[in-house]
């Protein structure tokens, strides 16, 4: 069997293999696979030209379309290109999808409402007190009703 050469980077070990390399995965990170491109390979391709991750991205053009249940129960379809590695990131993702950025937006409104709520103590006594509260509800009631006509 012949002599595998080491050398470490960051402290892992890597060999110089005619055989396929496996690196151990550092226990803080997460290692996401999947298929990312609607076409199915016809055949194996070797892309000889390709000489960094840029490369390969504008070699292969990744696009996935991915579809999405809405609140209403219908399909919202949405394709995703990736350009860099950076595409991945979720704030990317929601930059290419009208759908995704539209459930943020909700989101942080909810989350905002939520925040002013908490600390509106005027509103907490209220919620507290029974009376208080169905007073209120009845009030918010009739305003509903007055902003439908």
């Amino acid at each position: 069997m012949p002599q595998l050469e080491s050398y470490g980077i960051d402290g892992h070990d890597f060999f110089e293999s005619p055989y396929e390399k496996v690196v151990e995965i550092p226990f803080n990170r997460v290692l996401f696979t999947g298929k990312f491109t609607d076409v199915n390979p016809t055949k194996p391709e070797l892309a000889q030209e390709v000489r960094s991750l840029s490369q390969l991205f504008e070699y292969y053009k990744p696009v996935v379309k991915v579809p999405f249940r809405n609140a209403a129960g219908k399909t919202v379809t949405e394709s995703f290109r990736f350009h860099s590695i950076d595409d991945f990131a979720v704030r990317a993702m929601e930059g290419q999808s009208n759908y995704i950025s539209a459930l943020e937006t909700k989101r942080a409104q909810q989350q905002k409402m939520i925040r002013q709520l908490r600390s509106n103590t005027q509103l907490q006594q209220v919620l507290n007190d029974p009376e208080q509260w169905e007073a209120l509800r009845e009030k918010l009631l009739s305003l509903s009703k007055k902003m439908k006509r």
